[in-house]
Protein backbone atom coordinates (compact mmCIF):
# COMPACT_ATOMS: atom_id res chain seq x y z
CA UNK A 1 0.00 0.00 0.00
CA UNK A 2 3.15 2.30 0.50
CA UNK A 3 3.85 2.21 -3.06
CA UNK A 4 0.39 2.49 -4.48
CA UNK A 5 0.19 6.67 -4.75
CA UNK A 6 3.63 6.13 -6.32
CA UNK A 7 2.39 3.43 -8.98
CA UNK A 8 -0.38 5.57 -9.59
CA UNK A 9 1.27 8.93 -10.10
CA UNK A 10 3.70 7.03 -12.74
CA UNK A 11 0.51 4.78 -14.78
CA UNK A 12 -1.08 8.51 -14.64
CA UNK A 13 1.96 10.00 -15.87
CA UNK A 14 2.66 7.37 -18.64
CA UNK A 15 -0.93 7.18 -19.88
CA UNK A 16 -1.03 11.08 -20.65
CA UNK A 17 2.37 11.13 -22.20
CA UNK A 18 0.83 8.23 -24.69
CA UNK A 19 -2.03 10.10 -25.49
CA UNK A 20 0.06 13.21 -26.44
CA UNK A 21 -0.29 13.83 -30.06
CA UNK A 22 3.16 14.29 -32.16
CA UNK A 23 4.29 17.22 -33.64
CA UNK A 24 4.76 15.96 -37.29
CA UNK A 25 7.49 17.52 -38.90
CA UNK A 26 6.32 20.41 -42.05
CA UNK A 27 6.55 17.85 -45.43
CA UNK A 28 7.43 20.11 -48.09
CA UNK A 29 9.78 23.25 -49.54
CA UNK A 30 11.43 25.82 -46.82
CA UNK A 31 13.83 27.89 -47.17
CA UNK A 32 16.67 29.18 -44.19
CA UNK A 33 19.49 31.10 -43.59
CA UNK A 34 22.18 31.46 -40.97
CA UNK A 35 25.24 33.32 -39.71
CA UNK A 36 28.45 32.80 -36.71
CA UNK A 37 31.42 32.36 -36.60
CA UNK A 38 34.44 30.36 -38.11
CA UNK A 39 37.43 29.02 -36.87
CA UNK A 40 39.75 28.24 -39.56
CA UNK A 41 42.78 25.30 -38.95
CA UNK A 42 46.14 26.00 -39.76
CA UNK A 43 47.03 25.59 -43.38
CA UNK A 44 50.12 24.00 -45.35
CA UNK A 45 51.71 25.87 -47.95
CA UNK A 46 53.83 24.17 -50.14
CA UNK A 47 55.96 27.14 -50.81
CA UNK A 48 56.52 28.23 -47.41
CA UNK A 49 58.09 25.90 -44.28
CA UNK A 50 55.26 27.30 -42.07
CA UNK A 51 51.85 27.18 -41.22
CA UNK A 52 49.07 29.67 -42.19
CA UNK A 53 47.40 30.87 -39.46
CA UNK A 54 44.17 32.68 -39.31
CA UNK A 55 42.16 35.24 -37.35
CA UNK A 56 38.72 34.03 -36.40
CA UNK A 57 36.20 34.64 -39.29
CA UNK A 58 32.89 34.76 -40.53
CA UNK A 59 30.33 31.63 -42.02
CA UNK A 60 27.10 32.95 -43.76
CA UNK A 61 24.87 30.22 -44.92
CA UNK A 62 21.62 30.60 -47.71
CA UNK A 63 19.47 27.77 -48.47
CA UNK A 64 16.28 25.53 -49.24
CA UNK A 65 14.55 21.93 -49.84
CA UNK A 66 12.45 19.64 -49.91
CA UNK A 67 11.38 17.77 -46.59
CA UNK A 68 10.09 14.28 -47.99
CA UNK A 69 8.96 13.18 -44.26
CA UNK A 70 9.59 13.84 -40.64
CA UNK A 71 13.14 12.87 -40.76
CA UNK A 72 14.31 13.89 -44.13
CA UNK A 73 15.46 16.45 -46.18
CA UNK A 74 17.68 17.64 -49.32
CA UNK A 75 18.22 20.48 -49.56
CA UNK A 76 20.91 22.92 -51.67
CA UNK A 77 23.05 25.74 -49.92
CA UNK A 78 25.55 28.66 -50.58
CA UNK A 79 26.59 31.39 -48.67
CA UNK A 80 30.35 32.33 -47.95
CA UNK A 81 33.53 31.46 -44.94
CA UNK A 82 35.62 34.19 -44.50
CA UNK A 83 38.89 33.97 -42.73
CA UNK A 84 41.64 36.75 -42.11
CA UNK A 85 44.95 35.77 -42.68
CA UNK A 86 47.05 36.38 -38.58
CA UNK A 87 50.45 34.99 -39.64
CA UNK A 88 53.22 33.27 -41.96
CA UNK A 89 56.74 32.76 -41.47
CA UNK A 90 56.93 35.14 -38.56
CA UNK A 91 55.16 38.12 -40.33
CA UNK A 92 51.79 39.22 -38.78
CA UNK A 93 51.44 42.19 -40.83
CA UNK A 94 48.49 40.52 -43.56
CA UNK A 95 45.84 43.81 -43.57
CA UNK A 96 43.40 42.49 -45.68
CA UNK A 97 44.34 39.39 -46.86
CA UNK A 98 42.55 36.49 -46.05
CA UNK A 99 40.85 33.16 -47.50
CA UNK A 100 37.39 32.83 -48.27
CA UNK A 101 34.92 29.88 -49.85
CA UNK A 102 31.94 30.67 -51.61
CA UNK A 103 30.35 27.23 -51.64
CA UNK A 104 27.71 25.40 -53.65
CA UNK A 105 26.54 22.03 -51.85
CA UNK A 106 24.17 19.42 -51.68
CA UNK A 107 23.06 18.46 -48.11
CA UNK A 108 21.30 15.08 -46.58
CA UNK A 109 19.60 16.03 -43.58
CA UNK A 110 18.35 13.55 -41.08
CA UNK A 111 16.19 14.83 -38.51
CA UNK A 112 14.63 12.86 -35.37
CA UNK A 113 11.48 12.88 -34.37
CA UNK A 114 10.15 14.39 -31.55
CA UNK A 115 7.13 15.09 -29.06
CA UNK A 116 8.00 18.39 -28.73
CA UNK A 117 8.95 21.53 -30.72
CA UNK A 118 12.46 20.53 -30.26
CA UNK A 119 14.38 18.86 -33.21
CA UNK A 120 17.78 17.38 -33.04
CA UNK A 121 19.28 17.03 -36.44
CA UNK A 122 22.62 15.90 -38.47
CA UNK A 123 23.65 15.73 -41.85
CA UNK A 124 26.61 15.75 -44.49
CA UNK A 125 26.88 17.40 -48.09
CA UNK A 126 29.35 17.44 -51.18
CA UNK A 127 29.28 19.81 -54.10
CA UNK A 128 31.98 22.98 -54.67
CA UNK A 129 33.68 25.94 -53.71
CA UNK A 130 34.59 28.60 -55.31
CA UNK A 131 38.03 29.56 -53.23
CA UNK A 132 39.65 33.28 -53.37
CA UNK A 133 42.97 33.83 -51.45
CA UNK A 134 43.16 37.80 -51.15
CA UNK A 135 47.14 39.06 -50.67
CA UNK A 136 47.65 42.81 -49.12
CA UNK A 137 51.18 43.57 -50.87
CA UNK A 138 52.79 41.76 -48.25
CA UNK A 139 56.49 40.41 -48.72
CA UNK A 140 56.69 41.26 -52.22
CA UNK A 141 52.89 39.36 -52.97
CA UNK A 142 50.32 41.47 -54.14
CA UNK A 143 46.75 40.32 -55.76
CA UNK A 144 43.99 37.65 -55.80
CA UNK A 145 42.94 34.50 -57.17
CA UNK A 146 40.04 32.05 -57.22
CA UNK A 147 39.97 28.63 -57.90
CA UNK A 148 36.86 26.07 -58.11
CA UNK A 149 37.74 22.64 -55.75
CA UNK A 150 35.55 19.93 -54.45
CA UNK A 151 33.81 20.65 -51.02
CA UNK A 152 32.44 18.43 -48.30
CA UNK A 153 30.80 19.06 -45.00
CA UNK A 154 29.26 17.39 -41.99
CA UNK A 155 26.72 19.45 -39.53
CA UNK A 156 25.21 18.31 -36.32
CA UNK A 157 22.76 20.43 -34.09
CA UNK A 158 19.29 21.39 -32.35
CA UNK A 159 15.89 22.90 -33.80
CA UNK A 160 13.07 24.56 -32.25
CA UNK A 161 9.82 25.17 -34.25
CA UNK A 162 8.47 28.28 -33.28
CA UNK A 163 4.95 27.73 -35.43
CA UNK A 164 4.39 25.86 -37.88
CA UNK A 165 6.19 28.13 -40.14
CA UNK A 166 9.07 29.23 -38.25
CA UNK A 167 11.71 27.88 -36.88
CA UNK A 168 15.14 28.55 -34.96
CA UNK A 169 18.76 26.54 -34.98
CA UNK A 170 21.99 26.36 -33.45
CA UNK A 171 24.36 24.01 -35.54
CA UNK A 172 28.22 22.76 -35.85
CA UNK A 173 29.63 23.07 -38.81
CA UNK A 174 32.66 21.18 -40.22
CA UNK A 175 33.71 22.05 -43.89
CA UNK A 176 36.66 21.10 -46.07
CA UNK A 177 38.00 21.29 -49.66
CA UNK A 178 40.69 19.85 -52.01
CA UNK A 179 43.77 21.62 -52.04
CA UNK A 180 43.16 25.07 -54.18
CA UNK A 181 45.86 26.32 -55.92
CA UNK A 182 46.21 30.28 -56.75
CA UNK A 183 48.36 31.90 -58.95
CA UNK A 184 49.61 35.31 -57.08
CA UNK A 185 51.45 38.38 -58.36
CA UNK A 186 55.25 37.88 -57.50
CA UNK A 187 55.05 34.38 -57.19
CA UNK A 188 56.62 31.90 -60.24
CA UNK A 189 54.54 29.34 -59.42
CA UNK A 190 51.17 28.29 -58.45
CA UNK A 191 50.63 28.98 -54.75
CA UNK A 192 48.96 25.77 -52.86
CA UNK A 193 47.17 25.55 -49.97
CA UNK A 194 46.42 21.77 -48.24
CA UNK A 195 44.09 20.65 -45.89
CA UNK A 196 41.60 23.68 -46.02
CA UNK A 197 39.31 23.21 -43.07
CA UNK A 198 36.91 25.31 -41.00
CA UNK A 199 34.95 24.96 -38.48
CA UNK A 200 31.34 27.36 -37.40
CA UNK A 201 28.70 27.22 -35.26
CA UNK A 202 25.50 29.08 -36.84
CA UNK A 203 22.19 30.41 -35.51
CA UNK A 204 19.83 29.96 -38.02
CA UNK A 205 15.92 30.72 -38.94
CA UNK A 206 13.80 28.99 -41.49
CA UNK A 207 10.57 29.37 -42.94
CA UNK A 208 8.19 26.36 -44.13
CA UNK A 209 6.24 26.97 -47.06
Amino acid sequence: MRHAGTYIAVSLLAGSLAVLPARAEHIGWYVKGGVGPAWADDVEVDLADDDLKFDVGMRLDIGGGYRFCDWFALEGETGFIINYIDELGGIDDWDDSYVANWPLMVNAVFEIPTRTPLVPFLGVGMGMSFTTLEIDDVGGLDGDDTAAVFAYQGFAGLGYNLNDQWSVSVAYKYFATTDPEYDVGGLSEDLELQDVRTHAIVASFGFNF
